[in-house]
């Protein structure tokens, strides 16, 4: 299933943030903040890791996923800090870090397993729905990195969502994919690292197939970060005090 031309699909600039480069920095900044304290290569699998504050941005909603509970995602919802940037939230989605998250990787190339994949977005379409119904005066965004951005990006298109994914595989125009999409194509981005190491494997080929929205491509070679949107943990402010990681343990346990 493919967008064909005219459509829109890039963000917009009216919004609570008041412009479509801000919108776009801070759901990367969620996105980040999502996976907790640890990434893929510091984390200790199966180990809740709650998603933090930071940024500007402060969890009000989240569930948490780990090898021990039941949840297919972790998600969390979050507002500004700033209370006179009332108006708007971000519900980010967690990308690969526990061991389920490497079976929801695998299910995404893998036909007989994707039922694992169709799981986590319903879940993920539960959350924001629950999100929506608990801040109904919000403007509601929806965003995600690597497998979390697979996730938010097929949510989107059931829960009709505006948002932007960073450095992940989309389901784009190949039978299998049907099953994993919605009806809605709300405004929405891509932004892709062109040299990410996994984009071999698993981002869209050729550069310009697109399922929700044309892929953005931006120059670098890590897939952690996708210029210049998303930073590095140790670059972004206001991250992982005792305070804010002990008060989401607290909400997770």
């Amino acid at each position: 299933m493919r967008c064909e031309p005219p459509f829109v699909d890039e963000l917009e600039d009216d919004n609570p943030l008041g412009s479509r480069e801000a919108l776009l920095y801070s759901m990367a900044a969620c996105a980040r903040l999502c996976y907790g304290a640890g990434f893929v290569d510091r984390e200790d699998w199966g180990k809740a890791d709650p998603p933090l504050n930071g940024e500007g941005w402060r969890v009000v909603e989240q569930i948490c996923e780990s090898m021990n509970l039941d949840n297919r995602v972790q998600a969390a919802c979050y507002v500004p800090q700033n209370p006179q940037l009332s108006g708007i939230g971000i519900v980010a989605i967690r990308g690969t870090v526990s061991f389920r998250g490497v079976l929801q990787d695998i299910a995404v190339g893998t036909p007989f397993m994707r039922r694992a994949i169709r799981h986590a977005i319903r879940e993920a379409c539960s959350f924001y729905l629950k999100c929506e119904a608990r801040f109904p005066k919000l403007q509601l965004y929806i965003t995600g990195h690597s497998l979390g951005g697979f996730i938010a990006q097929a949510t989107a298109t059931y829960v009709d969502a505006p948002g932007a994914v960073f450095n992940c595989p989309g389901p784009v125009a190949v039978t299998p994919w049907k099953v994993l999409v919605g009806p809605h194509r709300p405004n929405f981005e891509v932004h892709l690292t062109r040299d990410d190491p996994l984009a071999f494997a698993v981002f869209p080929k050729p550069e310009n197939f697109h399922h929700i929205a044309w892929p953005q491509w931006h120059p670098g070679s890590n897939h952690k970060i996708c210029e210049p949107y998303m930073k590095a943990i140790e670059d972004m402010e206001g991250v992982g005090s005792l305070h804010g990681r002990l008060r989401n343990k607290t909400r997770c346990s």
